[in-house]
């Protein structure tokens, strides 16, 4: 039979084991809530998203809802995109401008309408729970939803987004389809940035959406949905466009690709 010592040790040996243990799995169980909660974001990658940074990673859309709405406690904006959470913080000075032109243009032009800027969230039922426009027009009284502790609108008229190139596709494509499953949402207001370029989409009362290009500083754009007009050269106020604004943002054909 084992002595009293040495079958103390033995227990002593296996608890200090259990103990090693239970502190690893502990710490990874840490690590994991940590990465989930969206307030630190482990393996981010740093990139060109409008403009200066972007922060991305792979998510369980199962838990999209909870990785997202932890930015409440942040300074950062995340939209969730195909199985990724997006930092959409940080823009060029061409973007800075265009959007503040934008905005005051507006205030200044329609006062009975509210103009909001890119920090405000808007609901998106048919990709919830929000999305992030750079600006968004109501003209009634602004309806909200309180999600992850912060107000998201629901009744906006007018969507204006001002094009980089990491988001032009899908602020064309996908987030366009996002956007029309708002009902009150009417128009949509394309705005490049480096050259006079605006794509302007008006839907009409069979639910069709017409289309309109402008591209001369010269041309003016009606925004239909609160009667008033825009001349590019007011919406490209102080904007320094590059010396080869044919390839966009001055990249050459096979680089902008």
């Amino acid at each position: 039979m084992p002595s009293l010592v040495h079958s103390t040790v033995l227990i002593m040996s296996f608890a200090g084991k259990c103990y090693l243990r239970m502190a690893a799995h502990a710490k990874l169980m840490s690590r994991r809530a940590k990465t989930l909660t969206g307030t630190s974001f482990e393996g981010v990658q740093y990139g060109g998203s409008r403009g200066t940074q972007t922060c991305r990673r792979k998510f369980n859309p199962a838990i999209r809802w909870k990785n997202i709405s932890n930015s409440n406690g942040t300074r950062k904006r995340y939209e969730y995109f195909n199985g990724e959470v997006f930092c959409m913080s940080g823009v060029k000075r061409n973007h800075a401008q265009i959007e503040g032109n934008l905005n005051l243009s507006l205030r200044l032009a329609v006062p009975r309408c509210r103009v909001y800027g890119g920090s405000l969230r808007v609901n998106t039922p048919s990709m919830p729970p929000y999305r992030y426009p750079d600006l968004s027009v109501v003209c009634e009284d602004p309806r909200f939803e309180v999600m992850g502790g912060l107000d998201v609108l629901t009744n906006l008229i007018l969507i204006i987004e001002v094009l980089s190139p990491t988001t032009e596709a899908y602020d064309r494509g996908d987030k366009f389809t996002y956007y029309k499953s708002i009902s009150s949402f009417a128009e949509y207001l394309l705005v490049a940035q480096h050259r006079p370029h605006v794509t302007h989409y008006v839907k009409q009362g069979d639910g069709i959406w017409s289309y309109e290009e402008l591209n001369d500083l010269s041309d003016t754009v009606y925004l239909a949905t609160v009667d008033c007009s825009l001349a590019l050269a007011e919406i490209y106020r102080d904007v320094e466009f590059s010396s080869d604004a044919s390839s966009p943002y001055g990249l050459t054909p096979a680089e902008s690709k």
